[in-house]
């Protein structure tokens, strides 16, 4: 079992042995010619790190990147925080859009904590997968950009129905395996919560999320599922070609695989759908909340 660092204690971004280029694909076939992949796990005595840490590794890249080549535009990201709320009721939620680095990494704790000190109860937060990007106040000539880019691009990611044990890696084997035999680069955080839904899949790269945001979800499903008719839906999802029938299949899923139904699915399939329902597309949380006695921590690297 390989560690993704050498020495224990927490990991900062800049030290994360991930793929450094291309972080940017414009298709399945671009994705599909990366070099072989491997999944590398933590030792058990390592403290994983916290995802917006992350986060902030994946979005560092890109705003370096960005404002190397393109210096008069800005990469804008979603931060959300909201109550905890007992299972089923309506909480409040509060959006701000921030450059990614380093704000979307200092931000996070200032808006938690100045909307706790505001409303005296506890709030979490929660990172968008979406990415913006936008002319700043001198955009130039550079409107070549978009032959890189698209103005919004999107970060896979997944919640993954995996039992949580004291052995991470053994959890996680599977799901890591398919994951990087299929190009698929990027971590697996152990949630927090035990039992079922105990960990998710954030890539650290990203697509053109037209319409990219939906099919790679589809992809994912088809990847990471055994049941028959799940696999079905994420086919249609992977070749849907416009978000409002991306939005038909989501509300498929909703309608036929209920909360409590128990499947032979590696993915939650209801977070997806209410992922692509959501207007600032996919969150991951990045504190401890209600039913969360932590929040997500890094456990495995796909490189």
């Amino acid at each position: 079992m390989t560690s993704i660092h050498e020495q224990p204690g927490r990991v900062e971004p800049t030290n994360l042995r991930l793929e450094q280029a291309p972080i940017l694909f414009r298709s399945f076939e671009e994705l599909a010619q990366r070099k072989k992949l491997s999944a590398h796990y933590y030792v058990p005595e390592n403290e994983p790190s916290e995802a917006r840490y992350s986060f902030a590794y994946i979005f560092a890249r890109l705003g370096k990147y960005v404002a190397e080549k393109y210096p008069f535009w800005q990469v804008r990201n979603t931060i959300r925080a909201y109550e905890n709320v007992l299972h089923g009721e309506t909480a409040r939620t509060v959006t701000r859009a921030v450059s990614p680095y380093p704000n979307c990494f200092a931000e996070l704790p200032m808006l938690v904590q100045e909307l706790r000190s505001r409303t005296g109860v506890i709030w979490t937060s929660g990172i968008s997968g979406s990415v913006r990007i936008k002319p700043g106040p001198k955009r130039g000539l550079e409107d070549r950009i978009w032959e890189e880019f698209s103005p919004q691009m999107v970060v896979p990611m997944a919640d993954l129905e995996i039992p949580v044990t004291e052995n991470p890696a053994s959890d996680i084997e599977n799901v890591a395996n398919k994951l990087a035999q299929n190009s698929f680069s990027g971590m697996i955080l152990r949630s927090g919560r035990r039992g079922m839904g105990g960990y998710h899949y954030l890539g650290d790269f990203l697509l053109p999320a037209q319409p990219f945001f939906w099919q790679v979800e589809g992809r994912l499903i088809e990847l990471l599922t055994d049941d028959h008719h799940i696999r079905e839906i994420g086919y249609r999802l992977s070749l849907t070609e416009s978000h409002l029938d991306a939005c038909r299949v989501a509300q498929d899923i909703l309608d036929q695989v209920p909360s409590e139904t128990e499947t032979d699915s590696m993915i939650d399939v209801r977070w997806v759908a209410h992922s692509l329902l959501r207007v600032e597309g996919p969150f991951l949380r990045t504190e401890s909340g209600r039913h969360y006695l932590e929040g997500p921590k890094l456990v495995a690297g796909i490189y």
